[in-house]
């Protein structure tokens, strides 16, 4: 199947510029005052970004409660080695391709096993 360079190029800048911020707005029910509209939104992002039934709780509830907590806030962890918080520790020897290796497998994670485990009632 033949395909266009500047379209697959063009391809995640287009998802992260119009795709994400609809789907992260909706996942606080700020997209729209018809809360079915944000439901339906939200769910745009699964299986790309995120599963709502796990951001939900997991940053919704965790990362909103605890703002910067570093024992609490599981957004200040999910991103190493990037340091979001001057309480992380410092991730030594750790580059870009290990950042984008973990952020790939958070996501899988996040959308695909997580659920697979709630449905079979393993912990996670």
């Amino acid at each position: 199947v033949a395909g266009s360079l500047p379209a697959t190029l063009a391809l995640p800048f287009a998802q992260w510029l119009l795709f994400s911020p609809t789907v992260h707005e909706s996942s606080h029910s700020t997209l729209s005052t018809t809360p079915w509209v944000n439901k339906a939104a939200a769910f745009c992002g699964q299986p790309f970004i995120y599963n709502p039934y796990i951001w939900w709780p997991q940053h919704i509830l965790s990362h909103h409660q605890y703002t910067n907590d570093d024992a609490l806030d599981v957004d200040l962890h999910h991103l190493r080695p990037a340091r979001l918080h001057p309480g992380c520790e410092v991730d030594e020897g750790y580059g870009g391709a290990n950042f984008i290796f973990k952020g790939y497998f958070s996501t899988m994670g996040m959308s695909i096993l997580w659920p697979l485990r709630a449905l079979q009632r393993r912990s996670t």
